[in-house]
Order: C-alpha cells, then structure tokens, then sequence
C-alpha cells in the first residue's frame, strides 16, 4: 500500500468516526441536556405551586406544565432541518398565539413574568440544541453567536466606560471655574 493509500484510508476513518460522533452520541448529549433543563424548568413551575404562588388546580398551571412536558418529548425530533421545514410549512396567521403563551398571559402579575422568563429560557435552551446538534448551523451560525457575544460585550464596556467618563465630566464641569462665572471671554 502506498503512502498516498494509508493517508487516504487514515482520512477515511477519521472522517467515519467523527460523523458516527457527530450524528450519534452528540446528538444524543445535546437532546439529553435540553431535556434536563427542560425538567428544571417544569420543577421550577411546580416549586412555585408548592410555594402557592400558582394553583396546582388551574388550567393555567396545567397547560404550562403539559407544554413543557411536550417540549420534553419534542426535543429529539426537534432538529434544524425539521424546524425549518415546519417554519416553511406551517404559515402563522397574524396574531395566533400557542396554548402555553396564553396561559401565561392568563397569569396573576406577580408571577407572570417569572413564569415567562423560566419558559423564554427553557426555548432558547431547545434553540440553542437545535444549532448544536446541526454541523452545519455550528460552522455557520456559531462564529455569528461568538461575534455577537463579544459585540454586546464590548457594547456594555463601552456604555459602563461612557457612564463613568460622563459623571466624571460631570464633576469636573460642576467643579472647574467658568469663563461665565469669572467673566473672561466667550
């Protein structure tokens, strides 16, 4: 076998192995951890049933925990191709809302943002899941979620820098002399 053969079988089962990973256990991790957190989240509704701040008997309470149950058992189906084509199929009519937003909406004040903050990160961890388990979304969306990661970093370094300069600015003009005050000119 020449060189140029054993590099070639090497690449070969190099490239079998990484796509046996790639579609198979790291699938399955990705699945596994929005699954948990997805768990985490529907616990986190319950907690706050046991603490009484939500009643275990309203039809609020339980379409928000069958939808997170379902979000539970979707999320092995739920893969990038598949949304998209869901998306493309399924045309949303203006103003339609899903069974789980309007309960949430149905909600007392005092939880209602609770409950929809513990729900809009329980969707973003089944987004987040969908880019990681698509190669192709990680090589293409990945470097986009890196760039603006770092973007709205330095976005808030530079709003914390202005805050800091302007109130400084601010004491200094309150505290130097004036041309105005002591009359030199304009």
């Amino acid at each position: 076998m020449t060189a140029i053969a054993s590099s070639a079988l090497v690449s070969l089962v190099v490239l079998a192995a990484l796509l046996f990973v790639i579609y198979g256990p790291w699938q399955w991790v990705c699945t596994d951890f929005a699954r948990q957190r997805l768990f985490e989240a529907r616990d986190h509704i319950f907690d706050m049933a046991a603490d009484g701040r939500l009643n275990f008997k309203s039809q609020d309470y339980r379409v928000i925990r069958r939808s997170l149950e379902m979000n539970i058992r979707f999320a092995h189906d739920l893969t990038l191709p598949n949304f998209l084509f869901l998306a493309i199929a399924r045309k949303r009519r203006p103003g339609e809302m899903s069974d789980l937003h309007r309960a949430i909406e149905n909600l007392p004040l005092e939880v209602r943002s609770e409950v929809k903050k513990i729900v809009h990160d329980g969707m973003k961890i089944l987004i987040l899941m969908m880019i990681f388990k698509s190669p192709v979304a990680i090589i293409t969306i990945g470097p986009a979620i890196v760039a603006s990661l770092l973007i709205d970093g330095c976005r808030k370094q530079a709003a914390r820098a202005v805050k800091v300069s302007s109130a400084l600015i601010q004491v200094e003009a309150e505290n130097a002399p004036s041309a105005f005050v002591t009359g030199g000119a304009h």
